[in-house]
């Protein structure tokens, strides 16, 4: 994991994009790493990656996990919600619809008010695309009228995930000095502002 949480400083957009992916697999068999402060981070660095393609697999990546619990969801809205104006349609969509899922798997969070207004935000741009305007009206009319089971709804990388919910419950955050023994870079020059 060291090893790769290195690679994504890389000059190669293509590598850094599979790098991200390596560490989902990884993710995939530990899900408490999320909590990892070294990790969250590296992953959070890529949201403002010079390349779509990262952006993209960042956020996919965050979206598969970020619902498991509201704290970690907490962790990881933040930087979520700047993605809504990344320049790529499709990493502003995935955003879109994590956030979706966020409000239907955690009706009571302490952010569900934020996360409305940044939708509503989003869908009275008159540069936005028709399709992610759809896909939050209907967004609302699912929260409004509750004509929606949830279980369709969540999609079904994260209905796959939540097998690993106990252990995201039961485990503690992993100890830096037993998963990595690095720190993350402050000025990693790949790192970008990719908003717009």
């Amino acid at each position: 994991l060291v090893s790769l949480l290195q690679l994504l400083g890389c000059s190669v957009p293509t590598l850094r994009a599979r790098v991200v992916k390596a560490v989902a697999s990884i993710v995939d068999a530990d899900p408490v790493l999320m909590t990892n402060e070294h990790v969250r981070t590296a992953i959070i660095q890529r949201f403002y990656d010079s390349s779509i393609s990262v952006r993209q697999a960042a956020v996919d990546l965050v979206g598969k996990y970020a619902l498991l619990t509201s704290e970690l969801f907490e962790q990881y809205h933040e930087a979520l919600a700047e993605r809504l104006v990344d320049r790529g349609v499709s990493v502003r969509k995935s955003v879109v619809k994590i956030l979706r899922d966020a409000l239907l798997a955690h009706p009571n969070h302490i952010r569900r008010s934020k996360i409305c207004s940044l939708l509503v935000y989003r869908i009275s741009s008159p540069k936005e695309e028709a399709s992610i305007k759809e896909l939050i009206q209907k967004t609302f009319e699912n929260l409004w009228f509750n004509e929606i089971d949830l279980n369709k709804t969540i999609s079904t990388s994260n209905t796959q995930t939540t097998t690993h919910k106990s252990i995201m419950m039961e485990e503690k955050e992993v100890p830096v000095e037993q998963s990595m023994d690095i720190s993350p870079k402050a000025d990693d020059p790949q790192v970008s502002s990719a908003s717009g």
